[in-house]
C-alpha cells in the first residue's frame, strides 16, 4: 500500500511542477511541447512530471558567473 502512496507523490501535474519550478503553466507548456523539460506523456493530453526529476532538472539550469568575465568587464568599464 505504501508503494502506491509513493507513487501518486512522485508525479504531479502542471500546478505541482509550477510550485516545484516557480514557472508559469504557459512557460512549463512551451517546455513540454519542446521537449526541454522532463515529463511524461500519458495520452495525446496528460502530461505528469517527476518530482525529483524537475529538482534536478532545476539544478541542471543554474548558471554560473564568469568571474574572469566580471573581472574583464569591470577593468573595461574603469578604463572609460
Amino acid at each position: 500500500m505504501d508503494k502506491n502512496s509513493n507513487s501518486e507523490t512522485e508525479y504531479c501535474g502542471y500546478p505541482g511542477a509550477q510550485e516545484i519550478t516557480g514557472l508559469a503553466a504557459g512557460t512549463l507548456y512551451s517546455l513540454v511541447s519542446k521537449r526541454r523539460i522532463p515529463h511524461v506523456r500519458i495520452g495525446p493530453r496528460l502530461v505528469r512530471f517527476n518530482r525529483e526529476e524537475l529538482r534536478n532538472w532545476l539544478r541542471t539550469q543554474e548558471v554560473h558567473p564568469n568571474t574572469n568575465e566580471i573581472n574583464e568587464k569591470r577593468g573595461y568599464c574603469g578604463t572609460r
